[in-house]
């Protein structure tokens, strides 16, 4: 949903041997019990503000559909500025979330930017800045981008060990696969305006493996996620950045604007 941003050049070599000193077998993540009981097309609308003071930036909408086992998801994000951005995401869900294509078309800054991923075949495909590329990249299997990656941290909430990984693809500029730690921080009240809601929060990051998350991490934004704490594990807010060379947002709710009771972080 958020992780194609831009990365320090100096920062890509360090992770890149971090990586390859510390990787985690890829397998992909288990399909969620409310995706896999979905039926029908679900729809939610959230407001999209400022991470720091709570301004109004836009909205966004979100539908998720089943056509047997293929996961449809489709985002639509409208700024107050006149930016806007489609994401089209396809899974096979079969016992596990299985990423198919990833599709992307935005207006940011003025300018037309388009994403385009087959992750079987391994091409990506970008236009930014008006040049085209295509690249090919050895993509793990459990590589997740755009709302594929809410549904994968969604997911961490139900292991037992509140921990997870799974890669996604980054612009540095270039698209380059990274892996990440999903964990469960804290299930806490989340202030929903009209009542306190028992939510888990996910913070996603990158994955350096253990020297280069001690040395690194800090670095590299942290995402964070909110979901229910029931069994439909609905996502209730959102904390990060969007979109290449991206801006700080949250992302909550459009009829509840959902915050931590206190977040001192």
């Amino acid at each position: 949903m958020m992780w194609f941003t831009r990365i320090p050049g100096w920062l890509v070599l360090a992770i890149a041997l971090s990586i390859y000193f510390g990787r985690a077998a890829a397998a992909p993540v288990p399909v969620p019990e409310a995706i896999s009981s979905l039926e029908g097309v679900r729809e939610d609308e959230h407001l999209v503000l400022a991470a720091e003071g709570g301004a109004p930036l836009g909205v966004q909408r979100l539908r998720a559909w089943r056509e047997g086992e293929i996961l449809h998801l489709e985002l639509d994000r409208r700024f107050t500025n006149g930016e806007r951005s489609r994401e089209e995401a396809t899974a096979r869900i079969n016992g596990i979330l299985e990423p198919l294509e990833f599709h992307k078309r935005a207006i940011q800054n003025g300018e037309a930017e388009r994403q385009d991923m087959d992750f079987q075949a391994g091409i990506v495909e970008t236009t930014i800045k008006g040049e085209t590329r295509q690249y090919e990249l050895d993509l793990p299997p459990d590589t997740y981008v755009g709302p594929m990656l809410a549904v994968a941290s969604a997911q961490v909430t139900a292991d037992p060990t509140r921990f997870g990984e799974f890669s996604t693809v980054a612009l540095t500029p270039e698209p380059k696969v990274y892996r990440l730690r999903a964990e469960v921080v804290e299930r806490e009240a989340v202030d929903l305006g009209a009542g306190l809601q028992r939510a888990y929060e996910v913070r996603l990051r990158a994955d350096l493996g253990g020297i280069g998350n001690v040395l690194f991490a800090s670095f590299l934004p942290a995402h964070r996620f909110w979901f229910a704490d029931d069994p439909s594990r609905q996502f209730l807010a959102f904390r990060g950045t969007l979109g290449y060379e991206g801006r700080a947002v949250r992302i909550v709710r459009s009829t509840e604007r959902a915050e931590k009771k206190e977040d001192a972080r």
